[in-house]
């Protein structure tokens, strides 16, 4: 298999997604609960890294996992952030935790006709696919 399809392959795996999430959650702490700007924490781990810079846009692919996220990198978050890759993985969690709480606490605020026995929205247009409002758009 040619290097670059490896590389796409491996970017596309949910082990990749989650160590870009590792990574935004590092970017997380290291702001005390408020992510830093991408560029600041990206001179961080250059800095941790030993190298001479990082650019933004590198970690922000990093982060959405559409490369490859390096191992050395999730190290550095780590270092940065003076933990071990576990504490984040942790912290990732907690993360998670907490949105789907948010999200729970969403619901059950909800007023019944709002939300439909299967959980989602029961707005008009609300589950129809982007073909559907299109077509309906054009018979308007």
């Amino acid at each position: 298999m040619p290097r670059k399809h490896l590389r796409e392959e491996l970017a596309a795996t949910v082990h990749n997604q989650l160590a870009g999430s590792l990574l935004r959650q590092g970017r997380l702490d290291a702001g005390g609960g408020k992510p830093l700007k991408q560029e600041v924490y990206a001179k961080q781990l250059a800095t941790s890294l030993h190298l001479n810079g990082l650019a933004r846009q590198t970690l922000s692919a990093w982060e959405r996992a559409t490369t490859v996220v390096p191992a050395a990198a999730l190290l550095a978050s780590a270092e940065v952030n003076g933990v071990d890759v576990g504490q984040l993985v942790e912290a990732a969690r907690e993360t998670v935790r907490a949105r789907i709480a948010d999200l729970e606490a969403q619901l059950l605020t909800a007023s019944p006709d709002q939300v439909g026995a299967d959980g989602h929205s029961n707005r008009l247009g609300a589950r129809r696919s982007s073909a559907q409002r299109s077509r309906v758009r054009k018979a308007v």
